[in-house]
């Protein structure tokens, strides 16, 4: 195998540059990736189904000894809480790439689920690795702000397309123009009080709530974080304190952070989907050849791997 690590500075920088902590190293890659395909968004079963689940499981053989034909993948449902399975689907010929379960659900209940996809040996039985998915069956009316099975977006009760743009801060001046053009929706990098979400709200634009930099230790966190230890206290604050304005339709989580804090983002994931079940989340990544490490971490993703040129594809967005 082989790499290049090249250390830069931006042009037109002049002066000196060192560079410190520079290091290739040898890791071990998850040899099972999976993306829960139905239920199509959080897992959330309803009265109108999905009657099965649907996994793709993606292998990565280089560090298990006997590549795929040592290994079968064993795929079960559990209530969250534990317990005998309530399903199971063996795979027993695994592909070199790529597979796509799929798992009949028996009648649920109202409540948690775990989907969960064992890679095991089949020598010893040994499980080598897991990888899992929350379900949940649901009842009752549907949440204010959801993705539908169509893949839209839902707010109160109708199809939204959310067409806006990035801001700064909120004024009334700037609404006001805002709202003569055809846009619907802001996303600002500043934490809109209660008053700035009234003014958009006023106008008929929605509010994409960005709680991005809630990450200790990165460039533009607010000061009231001073450590990990502070991100979950202050994600359900900030989330329990706007997510019944009726301005606010979804969350930004991740604005182009790396795969290297990938825990924290599901973490950050996790938080919002049990403190807002009413609205989506949202983040917005260039690392394009990365994506299927950050499936977890997001409801809905955009990606932005710009310029796009003359000597890159469109496609490549």
């Amino acid at each position: 195998a082989s790499c290049t690590v090249k250390c830069y500075v931006r042009r037109g920088m002049t002066g000196t540059a060192w560079w410190d902590d520079v290091s290739v190293r040898r890791v071990r890659r998850r040899p099972l990736e999976t993306f829960l395909l139905r239920p199509r968004y959080r897992g959330w079963i309803t009265d109108n189904g999905p009657t099965t689940a649907e996994v793709q499981a993606r292998f990565i053989w280089n560090d298990l000894p006997g590549g795929a034909q040592a290994h079968r993948l064993v795929t079960s449902l559990t209530r969250a809480e534990g317990g005998p399975p309530l399903a199971t689907v063996t795979s027993e010929d695994l592909p070199e790439d790529e597979l796509r379960v799929s798992l009949r659900l028996p009648e649920l209940t109202p409540g948690q689920y775990l989907l969960q996809l064992a890679l095991q040996r089949k020598d010893s039985g040994e499980t080598v690795y897991t990888s899992s998915h929350r379900l949940q069956r649901r009842s009752g009316p549907p949440p204010r702000c959801y993705v539908d099975e169509h893949n839209r977006l839902i707010v109160d009760g109708q199809p939204f397309f959310p067409l806006g743009m990035y801001w700064g801060a909120i004024t009334e001046a700037d609404l006001d123009i805002y709202a003569q053009g055809p846009f619907n929706c802001i996303m600002p990098y500043s934490l809109p009080d209660e008053q700035r979400l009234d003014w958009a709200h006023q106008r008929g634009i929605r509010v994409i709530y960005s709680i991005k930099d809630f990450y200790a230790g990165t460039r533009w966190c607010p000061g009231f974080i001073k450590s990990e230890a502070d991100e979950e206290p202050k994600v359900r604050e900030y989330v329990r304190r706007f997510r019944n304005h009726p301005a606010v339709i979804a969350w930004y989580l991740n604005d182009e952070l790396p795969l290297s804090m990938r825990d924290r983002l599901e973490a950050h994931q996790r938080w919002v989907e049990e403190e807002a079940p009413d609205h989506p989340t949202w983040v917005v990544l260039y690392q394009v050849d990365e994506l299927v490490g950050y499936l977890k971490t997001f409801d809905v993703i955009g990606t932005d791997p710009y310029p796009i040129g003359k000597n890159r594809p469109l496609s490549l967005a």
